[in-house]
C-alpha cells in the first residue's frame, strides 16, 4: 500500500475501500466546518458516497488523473490531500487538502503539503504545483506561504464558499523553486 511518512508519527496513505467509514466519519464529524471552504461536502452524507470517491481516486491514480491520500496520525484519519486538475501536456497539478475542525493549528497541514510535494518533484515529471484557496482562508495561505508558494494571482468572485462568493488565490511553486527557502 502507498505510503508516505511525513514525520512525528504523521503518515500519507492511498485510500482503500475499507475506508470508506471513517472517511464518511471524518467528513460527517467536521461537517459544518469543513462546508464552509467545500462544496463537495453537502453531497457527501453516506458511507456508500466516500466508499464511491475512494473508488473512483483508485481508477485515476491508476492512469495520473488524480491522487487522493488520507492523512492519518497514528491510526487516525485527521484529513485528505491529494493532486487534482494534473495535467501531463504541461507538467503541472493542482494540491488540495482539508483536516478535521480538531486537527487543525497543529502543523499537519504544513507537514504533508511538504511531504507531497517532496514526493512529487522527487518521483514524477511534474515540474509546477499550484495551490487554489479562497481568499478568506487564512490558514490555506499560511500554508502556503510557509511552504514557498508564490501568490500568481487572484480570481475575482470565482470561488463559492458556503454559498458565498470569495476571490480565489492561486499560489505556485516550481520543481526548481522548491527547497531554496
Amino acid at each position: 500500500m502507498f505510503t508516505l511518512d511525513a514525520g512525528d508519527g504523521l503518515k500519507l496513505r492511498a485510500y482503500t475501500p475499507d475506508d470508506a467509514p471513517v472517511l464518511f466519519a471524518a467528513v460527517d464529524e467536521s461537517r459544518q466546518f469543513l462546508s464552509q471552504w467545500f462544496p463537495w461536502v453537502a453531497a457527501n452524507t453516506t458511507v456508500e458516497h466516500s466508499r464511491r470517491f475512494i473508488e473512483e481516486m483508485c481508477q485515476k491514480a491508476e492512469v495520473q488523473e488524480e491522487l487522493a491520500l488520507g492523512i492519518f496520525r497514528g491510526d487516525t484519519l485527521v484529513g485528505s490531500i491529494g493532486l487534482h486538475h494534473w495535467e501531463h501536456h504541461l507538467k503541472r497539478a493542482q494540491l488540495g487538502y482539508w483536516l478535521s475542525n480538531h486537527a487543525e493549528g497543529k502543523g499537519y497541514a504544513t507537514r504533508a503539503v511538504g511531504c507531497l510535494v517532496n514526493f512529487v518533484f522527487t518521483n514524477t515529471d511534474i515540474r509546477k504545483l499550484e495551490i487554489h484557496y479562497a481568499a478568506a482562508n487564512v490558514r490555506s495561505a499560511g500554508v502556503a506561504g510557509r511552504l514557498g508558494f508564490h501568490i500568481e494571482g487572484v480570481l475575482r468572485k470565482s470561488c463559492i464558499r458556503n454559498g458565498i462568493v470569495d476571490d480565489l488565490v492561486i499560489t505556485g511553486v516550481l520543481r526548481e523553486e522548491w527547497g531554496r527557502k
